[in-house]
This record gives structure tokens, C-alpha cells and sequence, in this order.
């Protein structure tokens, strides 16, 4: 019975997960060039993602307060109130207005309290039996929703205009939150102690999920390399990525079978691949080839994304969740702040992904603890 339960809240996660995914895919990796074609310079472009990474850190701290007073449902209606005005206030940006600053703060809230209700009801629904077929199950619910999304996203900009994608982006992102307004997941408001949140945690895995955000931080500004060192078209952004989905979505299957045998020799494989991949990547010229390392990616980006997915939501199982997601989030909020700092004042793309692909390589020789006691029975 508890099982089923669990199954049940897992489906309606799921249905989340796919279209809220499906809805961000298609503007959110376009934003920055949007800025740039909006007027502001080059340099501007980093600017805006520091700001983003600042703002969400000092968000953190208020979200968290947040979530000792509510049910994280109603986090995730706060993502989608602020997911709504960020849009509108994108839609009013003109260089020299000051709706930027406005619209970065309620990016960044969206942003954070999405990412951070998003992760607590995954902890929440997966059940501990067969977690690696759960969590390829969730990555292929959003690989399919982002297939098409960037790709969607590009060529409406091109051909039509990026105001009705905002409006239409808006309305699934809103229309996903029904799933989960559908089931009880909180029968009480977990509270958590920020003098208990880094208490008791291995600290080999906070470096884990620290240079984890390498792979994220890549994902976010490769678009930008391809767009101002490799081809001049936001259709092109989206056809790399659907590459990348496609493939990501092939091989997800054979290799979320296999992610509960010797699962840290296929974190040491996929984090070592995606490292050689990301240099290569800015090392090439042809267009071909680069959508042949895009192939590639796809298949390691997945193997590394459920073998580290599946690492933290099962560790999540030995501590309160509610603590354990405080923990992880701002971790991951300081590296990508770090990440970004660094960017801010060496606006080198080339080398920054030199950098992160150093530190995707770092990750590769670090074994994950996954908690004691094995793998146990939901």
C-alpha cells in the first residue's frame, strides 16, 4: 500500500517534471541573447549571470525561511507568481531601462524556488527500490519535453515573435503545478535548523555537488560560444541541443539498467568523457564534427546525470529531507556564484569552459557516498 502510494506521487512528479521542463526549455536558454540583440554589449551577458547567481544565493536564505511556514507546494506557486513577472518584465526590457534589475531579481526567485521545490518533492516521490529505473524514467520524461523545446523555442523567435512564446511558455509552466497541487505530499511542515543543515554530511560529496555545477554552469553558456564564435543563429542553439536530446534519450535506458552495478566506475567514464568533450568541443571548427561531440554528450551527459541523481536522492534517504536539500542547494548556489564570478571578471568564454571542464575531470577521480547500509527495500 505504501508502495502504491509512493508510485502515485512518483506519476504526478513525473507529469510535473515533463511539462514545467518543456515550458523553461523554450526561452530559458535564449535569454541572454535576447539581451544582446535587445542592445546591451558582450560584456553585459555576464553580467547578467552574476547577478543571477548573487541574487539567488541571498533568495536562498529567504525561500528557506519560507519553507519552515509553508508547505513547498506553495514555494512552487511562488516560482510560477515570479515565473510570470519575470516574463512580463523581460517583455518591457529596452536598453537603459531599469526593468533589467527587476527582471533578473524575479528570474533569479523563479529560478530558485523552482529548483529547490523541484528537488524536495523528488525526494519526496521516488521510492528507494530500483531508484536508477525511476530517476531514467524522470530523465526521459524531461529529455522528450526538451526535445523539441529549444528547438521549438528557436525557430519561433525567428519566424514569429519571442512575446507569444513568453505568453505560451507562461501557461505550461502554470499548468504543470496542477500535478502536484493534485496529491497531499505534505501531511506537515518539515522544519530545518540551518546549525543542523552541513551537520553530519560527507564532506567528499559536497565537493561532488560543488563541481557538479560545472556540467550545469557549461550547459548555460555553450549556447553563447555557438552563438558568437560558431554560427550566428539561434536556430543552430537549438538544433546542437536537439542533438544532444536525442541522443541523451537513446541511451538513457540500457545505461539506467546498469547504474546500480559499479555505478561509480560509470561516474568516473561519463565525468572523464564529458571533460575530454567539453575541450574538444571549443577546439573545433567544423560544424559536422561539433555535432558529432553533441552525439557523443548526449550519451555521457545522461550516463553522468542519473549516476549522480541517483547518488543524492538515495543519500537524501538517510537524512531529513528538508535539511538535506537545504544542504545540497546552496552548495550548488555558492559553486555557481563562484563559477560566474570568475566569468564576471574573465569574460573569456573559451577558457571558462577550460575551467569547467577541469572541474567536471576532478569529480571523475572522487567516489560518492552514498550513506551505509546499502541499498534498501521502499
Amino acid at each position: 500500500m505504501f508502495l502504491k502510494k509512493k508510485l502515485v506521487k512518483f506519476n504526478h512528479y513525473d507529469k510535473f517534471e515533463s511539462l514545467s521542463s518543456f515550458a523553461i526549455g523554450l526561452i530559458d536558454l535564449f535569454i541572454p541573447i535576447f539581451l544582446y540583440e535587445k542592445g546591451y554589449p558582450f560584456s553585459f551577458l555576464f553580467e547578467f549571470l552574476f547577478l543571477t547567481s548573487a541574487f539567488s544565493i541571498f533568495l536562498y536564505f529567504f525561500i528557506s525561511y519560507l519553507g519552515n511556514y509553508m508547505k513547498y507546494q506553495w514555494i512552487i506557486i511562488l516560482s510560477v507568481i515570479s515565473f510570470l513577472l519575470s516574463y512580463f518584465f523581460l517583455y518591457k526590457i529596452e536598453l537603459g531601462n531599469s526593468y533589467i534589475f527587476i527582471f533578473i531579481f524575479f528570474y533569479a526567485f523563479y529560478k530558485v524556488s523552482y529548483e529547490m521545490g523541484k528537488s524536495y518533492y523528488a525526494i519526496e516521490s521516488l521510492p528507494l527500490t530500483n531508484m536508477g529505473s525511476f530517476i531514467a524514467k524522470i530523465t526521459i520524461s524531461s529529455t522528450i519535453a526538451t526535445l523539441f523545446a529549444s528547438f521549438i523555442g528557436s525557430s519561433f523567435i525567428t519566424y514569429y515573435s519571442i512575446n507569444m512564446l513568453l505568453i505560451f511558455s507562461s501557461f505550461l509552466f502554470l499548468l504543470s503545478v496542477f500535478f502536484l497541487v493534485q496529491t497531499n505530499y505534505d501531511k506537515k511542515i518539515e522544519k530545518a535548523s540551518f546549525l543542523e543543515v552541513f551537520k553530519g554530511k560527507k564532506f567528499k560529496n559536497s565537493v561532488i555537488f560543488f563541481f557538479h555545477e560545472c556540467f550545469t554552469v557549461e550547459k548555460m553558456i555553450f549556447p553563447l560560444y555557438l552563438y558568437f564564435y560558431i554560427e550566428r543563429n539561434i536556430e543552430f542553439i537549438g538544433l546542437y541541443n536537439f542533438v544532444v536530446s536525442i541522443f541523451s534519450f537513446s541511451f538513457i535506458y540500457f545505461i539506467s539498467k546498469k547504474m546500480d552495478k559499479n555505478k561509480k566506475d560509470y561516474l568516473f567514464l561519463s565525468a572523464f568523457s564529458l571533460a575530454c568533450i567539453f575541450l574538444l568541443k571549443v577546439e573545433v571548427e567544423s560544424i559536422f564534427f561539433l555535432l558529432f561531440l553533441g552525439m557523443v554528450e548526449g550519451i555521457f551527459s545522461s550516463m553522468y546525470e542519473v549516476g549522480i541523481e541517483h547518488d543524492f536522492y538515495y543519500t537524501a534517504s538517510h537524512y531529513k529531507k528538508a535539511e538535506y536539500l537545504l544542504y545540497n542547494e546552496f552548495i550548488r548556489l555558492l559553486a555557481r556564484f563562484f563559477f560566474f564570478f570568475i566569468l564576471f571578471f574573465l569574460p573569456d568564454i573559451i577558457f571558462m569552459i577550460f575551467i569547467l571542464a577541469l572541474g567536471i575531470l576532478f569529480t571523475s577521480f572522487i567516489s560518492f557516498d552514498d550513506g551505509k547500509g546499502g541499498y534498501k527495500e521502499d
